[in-house]
């Protein structure tokens, strides 16, 4: 399950989506929290490449750079620093330079009887205001989230979405 609705405390949006795999938390956690499967996580047309060196060793500080596509067409660098890192539990991201007038995302994992209840909690604004967030950027959000959960389906047996 996946909305995204106008952020009622400052100007941008807000994209909320929600979760439950068959598996622990711990497993859950390791595998989102390590950059190089964002990419398997990222529809092909988006052209995501991580540019960081690696090893990288995730914490609070740490700033990952990649080249996506937007749009399926504008090369963007996009630069992101950790600013939350709490091993089992959540991390958070924040846009320091990218497509987004903001972007901070808050991922949660938490344990439910049937596996991991995962939450992504994504505050973000876009240059252009309402008319390119409803005819451009919503749009695209919606198909990368939804093709998010058919590989976590297919991967994780994903119980509920």
């Amino acid at each position: 399950m996946f909305e995204i609705t106008r952020d009622p405390d400052r100007r941008g949006y807000i994209l909320h989506a929600e979760c439950v795999l068959p598996r622990p938390v711990d497993e859950m956690f390791a595998f989102f929290s390590q950059p190089e499967n964002l990419a398997k996580l990222t529809p092909p047309w988006m052209h995501f490449k991580i540019l960081t060196p690696e090893p990288i060793e995730m914490a609070a500080g740490t700033v990952l750079d990649y080249r996506v596509k937007i749009l399926k067409f504008v090369p963007m660098r996009w630069r992101s620093k950790i600013t939350t890192w709490e091993p089992g539990v959540a991390f958070a991201d924040t846009q320091v330079r990218g497509p987004y007038t903001r972007w901070d995302h808050d991922h949660r994992f938490e344990a439910v009887e049937s596996g991991t209840r995962m939450i992504d909690h994504v505050r973000y604004g876009v240059p252009g205001g309402g008319l390119v967030h409803r005819l451009l950027v919503k749009p695209d959000l919606e198909k990368i989230f939804a093709y998010r959960l058919e590989r976590q389906r297919e991967w994780f047996g994903l119980i509920e979405a």
